[in-house]
């Protein structure tokens, strides 16, 4: 094997896994509010044509969309502390997910800044990132279940339609 084939390796690993720059304050952006139906103007994430990257689709909600959710779907009060409640209680595990991604994120661009990087470095740092990944991502989709599943059957089908309309963007 060529002494350039695992570093190249780790960089194809890393370019699919960070999504961009600065991606975790991407996340947590509440510049992307749009709940429902497209506008005509395109919306920051379609973009950058990050509608269908699997972190961006289940990033959890921010305030804006919560708040959209709620008035899109007519909320009742108890429903609203509902979704209230069932964000709180992942909101600490997504919280220290993101976290672990950041670092392990941040260890894979370091070893791939040596002067002369290390295959097995960049492979084992590119599997926790990955693995720190799936973890948040994971957390993040049972999040979304949970407040779908919080709600009526037909208010549990209109938020996934919601969800789709605002996150599933096409390239």
């Amino acid at each position: 094997m060529k002494k350039w084939t695992l570093p190249l390796l780790g960089l194809i690993i890393l370019m699919c896994l960070v999504v961009e720059p600065g991606f975790i304050q991407h996340r947590e952006s509440a510049a992307e509010v749009q709940v429902g139906p497209p506008t005509t103007a395109p919306q920051p994430s379609a973009q950058k044509g990050m509608g269908s990257d699997l972190a961006y689709l289940f990033r959890a909600p921010n305030a804006a969309e919560k708040k959209a959710i709620a008035k899109q779907l007519q909320l009742t009060p108890e429903e609203q502390a509902n979704l209230q409640k069932i964000d709180q209680s992942y909101s600490a595990d997504i919280k220290a997910l993101t976290s672990q991604y950041t670092q392990a994120r941040d260890g894979l661009l370091a070893a791939l800044r040596q002067p002369c990087p290390s295959g097995e470095r960049v492979s084992a740092e590119s599997q926790k990132a990955g693995q720190a990944l799936s973890s948040l991502m994971t957390k993040e989709v049972q999040l979304w279940n949970s407040m779908a599943a919080g709600l009526p059957k037909e208010k549990g089908c209109q938020f996934w339609k919601l969800f789709a309309e605002s996150r599933a963007k096409s390239r």
